[in-house]
């Protein structure tokens, strides 16, 4: 059978088919760039229609090659949504890096304190949860009266194929308003948003949406709500056992374990670590790393400057470079959204009293190495919360094809990295339609069918001085947020 599945992640969006014969087989259908409008440098909100008319190509594309598509299934980032008017008018919705929720925060917690919300959700504090995003809404000047419903992104996108609205669970609990240990809303929603009445009703995973509307001139076939969360989708189409840690390497890296029941102490609050929902109701219990978003900007920057960058070639200029010559922390907030991602290296490096990085191969090998840096603290980290040992680490996604990363991460762990499949988060939304068109009967079967058709790589630890090496990691993390502010060398600027 095929099955369609739509992915979209924070920087781009694919269009594929997933085939299931006697092995699992992907075809890219169509790949586009997620557009967003800069308002200013603050704010700034997606292209919706465009993001729709690249999916509704896609989609057209794929029934012209493959007619007998039995489903589809959406994943998208976390956290970011659109309201839909009592017309069934959307507005573009905001896109999640936007500054617009700093200045709110601390209203947030003058309704629900900080360790409160932490105890109702267990979602870890970052700038960009919905949560924040809605307060933010609620407080502006925009006609919001009018609304019907909010509905996160992969529902929005379902509400436009199929014209039902449903709340998909995954997602869900990502934004800070879903209590994971009750399985419902939180009460202080009202305050916080434009009130409980405008969410709709939850779905989940295996669930069916509604059918693709006749309009649309396809087949009348179900749109089922899959993982929606693209990490969740990523994570269900792995093998993961108690002992495994797993890192989903995107534009965020994702790095944590899978739990049956949310961890809510204090350690983990400190520790910042997030409680979201997977397949089944399994705890992701995770931090939020960021991951190839500094690279990513990084190399569209070469680009303009015409010099595009490939990572055979990046991993080459590396190669030439002097180890931990240059270290940023990677979340610092310097990092958020700079307006140049290479003057923000430079400028952590100066007010950090590094070398500062210059050339293609220094500044890659600084972020690679903070990267693979970081993912060995917050690894620590697990370690604290948990007092459990751990055997493996999963690394996928597209960060996980660098394995200059994944050979260091198993030098500063000491534990074996095992390279899952580039497109697991496709293969996870697919699985999930397998299961829920009775084409598997149980997801480790789905599971042990992408093990067979994609195989894996093991990265076996070397020595290394890891005490000397994250030592002055966290030496230079702590000057970081003593020192650094948001000065670049030179004279751009962003205000927060």
């Amino acid at each position: 059978m095929d099955y369609l599945a739509i992915d979209l992640g924070a920087s781009s969006g694919r269009i594929i088919v997933v085939s299931k014969t006697n092995d699992i087989m992907l075809n890219e259908i169509r790949r586009f760039q997620i557009q967003t409008i800069e308002i200013d440098n603050e704010h700034a909100i997606l292209k919706l229609d465009e993001l729709i008319n690249n999916i509704t190509l896609g989609i057209k594309e794929a029934f012209h090659q493959y007619p007998y598509i039995v489903s589809i299934g959406i994943d998208t980032w976390g956290v970011d949504y659109g309201y839909v008017d009592q017309d069934g008018y959307i507005e573009n919705p905001y896109f999640y890096r936007s500054l617009r929720t700093k200045p709110v925060i601390h209203e947030v917690y003058d309704i629900c304190s900080k360790n409160h919300l932490y105890q109702l959700t267990g979602i870890q504090n970052q700038y960009f949860n919905t949560i924040y995003q809605m307060y933010a809404d609620k407080l502006s000047d925009k006609p919001y009266k009018n609304i019907k419903k909010a509905l996160l992104l992969p529902d929005l996108i379902a509400y436009i194929l199929t014209g039902e609205m449903r709340l998909e669970l995954t997602n869900l609990s990502t934004t800070g308003l879903y209590n994971p240990i009750k399985r419902e809303l939180i009460q202080d929603i009202d305050q916080l948003t434009f009130g409980k009445g405008k969410f709709a009703k939850i779905i989940y995973p295996t669930e069916v949406y509604g059918m693709l509307k006749a309009s649309f001139g396809y087949p009348h076939i179900p749109v089922v709500a899959v993982c929606t969360h693209d990490t969740a989708s990523a994570i269900v189409s792995l093998p993961l056992q108690d002992t495994d840690i797993y890192i989903s390497s995107g534009s965020w890296s994702l790095l944590g374990i899978l739990l049956k029941e949310p961890c809510i102490n204090e350690q983990a609050q400190q520790l910042n670590f997030t409680n979201e929902v997977g397949f089944n109701h399994d705890i992701r219990f995770l931090k939020n790393i960021n991951g190839l978003f500094i690279a990513n900007h990084v190399m569209k920057l070469f680009k303009k400057r015409g010099k595009p960058l490939t990572f055979e070639l990046i991993y080459q200029e590396v190669q030439k470079v002097q180890p931990f010559k240059s270290l940023i922390d990677v979340n610092h907030h310097i990092f958020d959204n700079p307006l140049n991602m290479i003057e923000a290296i430079q400028s952590y490096c100066l007010q950090t009293k590094q070398y500062v990085p210059k050339t293609i191969g220094e500044i890659f090998r600084t972020i690679y190495e903070s990267l693979a840096l970081k993912y060995a603290i917050e690894i620590e980290g697990i370690y604290k919360i948990t007092q459990q040992v751990y055997q493996h680490i999963y690394i996928f996604g597209g960060g996980g094809q660098i394995n200059f990363i994944n050979q260091l991460l198993a030098d500063l762990t000491s534990l074996e990295v095992i390279q899952g499949p580039k497109e697991a988060t496709v293969l996870g939304n697919g699985i999930v339609q397998m299961l829920a068109n009775k084409e598997i009967t149980t997801i480790s079967e789905g599971q042990k069918l992408i093990q067979k058709s994609f195989g894996k790589r093991v990265f076996k630890p070397m020595d290394i001085n890891q005490t000397y090496i994250k030592k002055l990691y966290l030496e230079i993390v702590e000057k970081g947020e003593k020192n650094v502010n948001y000065r670049t060398i030179s004279n751009g600027k962003r205000k927060v």
